[in-house]
């Protein structure tokens, strides 16, 4: 813990949730099984009085997800298409006083792994992999160690 507590401090990343309070419909870990009660609108004013500049969300558009939860049911913004292809936005001046990246990073779940496996980056990097005894673990772990150094 405390070499996450110091990486993130390195970083100057903070890390909060959307939903402040929520009930599961089944006992699972999955976003499609939580049924938001109240989101964290605080985040809003949160963002104002920092220096943020960029915004990252390891789930994006499915129900519940982060990315979506923020940008449509905090922020009151519309995904569209083009968000969808490209996985991230620049949040318009005016919400911030300036610009903001919204960017929605590759699930770290262990349930995306399968999804993973047919990731274009991922397909295009394979052979990087090949000879790990978890490649999409592998994967993952350079993705994030790239996401996290920008």
């Amino acid at each position: 813990l405390d070499n996450v507590v110091h990486f993130l401090e390195e970083k100057h990343i903070a890390m909060s949730d959307t939903i402040k309070v929520c009930r599961r419909t089944n006992r699972t870990a999955f976003d499609s099984d939580l049924v938001p009660l109240e989101l964290n609108h605080e985040l809003i004013q949160q963002i104002r009085n920092s220096r943020i500049d960029r915004i990252v969300c390891t789930s994006s558009f499915g129900k519940n997800n982060a990315f979506k939860l923020f940008y449509e049911n905090i922020l009151g913004l519309k995904i569209t298409p083009q968000i969808r292809r490209d996985r991230e936005v620049i949040l318009p001046t005016e919400l911030f006083g300036r610009r903001i990246l919204l960017k929605a990073l590759l699930s770290p779940s262990g349930a995306a792994n399968i999804s993973l496996s047919k990731n274009p980056n991922y397909l295009v990097n394979k052979t990087k992999y090949i000879d790990h005894p978890t490649p999409i673990y592998a994967f993952k772990v350079d993705y994030y160690r790239d996401e996290f150094n920008r």
